[in-house]
């Protein structure tokens, strides 16, 4: 959602300068004009704070995918070294004299 509103310096002088009272209509405008500003103030706070959770989600989620990548390599080598080892078991190693 994307709120637009003009200036509102112009409303708070408008109100400011003339010698009539305000009528609750103007009364309702100002406070409207207020809180659309606050939940801008909280929608770029959250945003701020989204933003931020999720570089740190990708990040992290990266270092487990590397981590993960070295835990699979390591696996490998060792079953490639066991698979060696228990071949070297059986093979007939006759010394010739």
């Amino acid at each position: 959602m994307d709120w637009q509103f003009g200036d509102q310096n112009a409303l708070h002088a408008a109100v400011t300068q003339g010698a009539h009272a305000m009528t609750q209509l103007e009364n309702y405008a100002v406070a409207i004009g207020d809180k659309l500003r606050t939940i801008d103030d909280y929608q770029t706070h959250h945003r701020l704070r989204e933003a931020t959770g999720r570089k740190r989600a990708e990040e992290l989620n990266e270092r487990v995918m590397i981590w993960s990548l070295g835990q699979s390599a390591v696996v490998v080598f060792i079953g490639i070294g066991q698979v060696f080892l228990l071949k070297s078991f059986f093979n007939d190693k006759r010394t010739r004299y």
